[in-house]
C-alpha cells in the first residue's frame, strides 16, 4: 500500500523508496521513456531476486510472452498437460479441479449419445447431435469453474487454449460425431 511517498510493508514497518522506485511502481508513464521503465523493472526484480534468470529450474516471462507461447494446456481434453501444471505452478487441487471440470463437460457429451439398432453389417451406430444451447452452456460453465479453480490471471492465459483443446475433442457437443462398428 502507499501513501504520499512511502510504501507501507506491514503494519509496523514502513519503507521510504527511491522517488525513481515509487514512480516506476506507481505507473508514471511520463517520468521516463520505455526503455528506463524496462531497466528499472529489471533492476527491482534483481534486488528483491526475482529476475528471469535466478533459478536454474525456471524463467521469469511476462504474461504478454507466455500468451505467445505454443504449448498445450490440455492433455486429451483429460487434464492439464506436465507442461501446463509447470508453467501455471497448479497445485495437486487445482490439477484435480481441472480434471473434474473436464470430466463433466465429457459427461455432458455423452448424455447426448443416441444408439441405433443393428443393420446389415453394421453392430452398432452412435451418434452426437450438435446441440448449440448445451454447447454453451458446457463452455461457459467449463470456464467459470477453471477461473474459480485457477483465478482470473492464471485463467485468462489458461482457458484460450483449454477451450480450443476441448472443442477439438468434441467436448463441447458443437459438431455432429458418428461412431460405427460394423462386422
Amino acid at each position: 500500500m502507499s501513501t504520499g511517498g512511502s510504501i507501507f510493508v506491514s503494519a509496523n514497518e514502513k519503507v521510504h523508496p527511491l522517488p525513481e522506485l515509487l514512480e516506476l511502481l506507481m505507473g508514471n508513464p511520463s517520468s521516463k521513456s520505455r526503455k528506463g521503465n524496462l531497466a528499472g523493472w529489471d533492476e527491482l526484480r534483481q534486488k528483491l531476486g526475482i529476475g528471469w534468470n535466478n533459478s536454474d529450474d525456471y524463467v521469469l516471462v511476462s504474461k504478454q510472452a507466455l500468451n505467445r507461447f505454443n504449448f498445450s494446456r490440455l492433455y486429451s481434453a483429460e487434464r492439464a498437460t506436465d507442461t501446463a501444471s509447470k508453467v501455471f505452478a497448479l497445485s495437486p487441487q487445482e490439477q484435480t479441479g481441472i480434471a473434474d471440470s473436464l470430466q463433466q463437460a465429457r459427461q455432458a457429451a455423452i448424455s447426448r449419445v443416441q444408439r441405433v439398432e443393428p443393420t446389415g453389417d453394421v453392430v452398432a451406430q452412435y451418434t452426437i447431435q450438435p446441440d448449440q444451447a448445451l454447447q454453451a452452456s458446457t463452455s461457459n460453465q467449463f470456464s467459470t469453474e477453471i477461473t474459480a479453480i485457477l483465478c482470473a490471471e492464471r485463467s485468462d492465459l489458461f482457458l484460450p487454449s483449454a477451450c480450443r483443446r476441448a472443442e477439438s475433442s468434441y467436448v463441447w457437443l458443437g459438431r455432429q460425431l458418428y461412431a460405427v462398428v460394423s462386422s
